[in-house]
């Protein structure tokens, strides 16, 4: 059985668990999205990194929060962590992925946000693969990067009820304005005796 990798731009490794065309919905808000790439090459299995899933989790919020101090946006920070995932992985192998949200800021203090992490996240070895309109119902801005060090994946999207058809919730209460981030890790190999889920 071939291990599946998608990658977010050709050549990069991210495992998400299909191959081909693939889009990630983001559960947060349902909006947003991490459209797969045709042509990912899959690295050889032996250069997997080794690292144990608890230090991998630690390293995603590192990244999260460090995307959360170049921002600049002040907010109500959503509680869901980090989580190890294996699906479409090799016995062993596992990935980390952090969906998250600012919400709280003004449409302005979002959208100034967002242009600082356009502006600064290259200086901190991230590259710039999308900055437009997100391929959804919303259409917001969305911008993707990529840390050709860490080889993770973070894609930011606004998503700002004035600018959206959505702007309530099946209940009728008004949807927040939010600054809604996706951060993916590469592949990753647990150590020797080690369980992804800490088994």
């Amino acid at each position: 059985m071939t291990e599946a990798s998608p990658s977010f731009r050709r050549g990069k490794s991210f495992p998400v668990g299909l191959v081909g065309f693939l889009t990630v919905v983001l559960a947060l808000n349902g909006c947003g999205n991490v459209r797969e790439r045709e042509g990912a090459v899959e690295p050889p299995k032996s250069s997997r990194s080794v690292m144990h899933p608890e230090s991998a989790v630690e390293e995603a919020k590192e990244i999260s929060s460090r995307a959360l101090d170049v921002s600049g946006v002040r907010g109500k920070v959503s509680p869901a962590g980090p989580i190890v995932r294996t699906d479409g992985q090799h016995e062993g192998n596992y990935y980390v992925h952090h969906a998250w949200s600012v919400a709280g800021a003004s449409p302005a203090a979002i959208k100034e946000g967002m242009e600082e992490l356009r502006r600064k996240l290259p200086e901190e070895g991230w590259s710039i693969e999308k900055y437009g309109r997100a391929n959804s119902k919303a259409r917001q801005l969305q911008l993707e990067v990529f840390h050709e060090d860490r080889k993770y994946l973070m894609q930011v999207e606004e998503l700002i009820r004035s600018e959206r058809g959505d702007k309530h919730t099946a209940s009728g209460r008004p949807r927040e304005d939010l600054l809604s981030f996706t951060v993916m890790s590469p592949t990753y190999k647990s150590p020797e005796g080690v369980s992804p889920h800490g088994g």
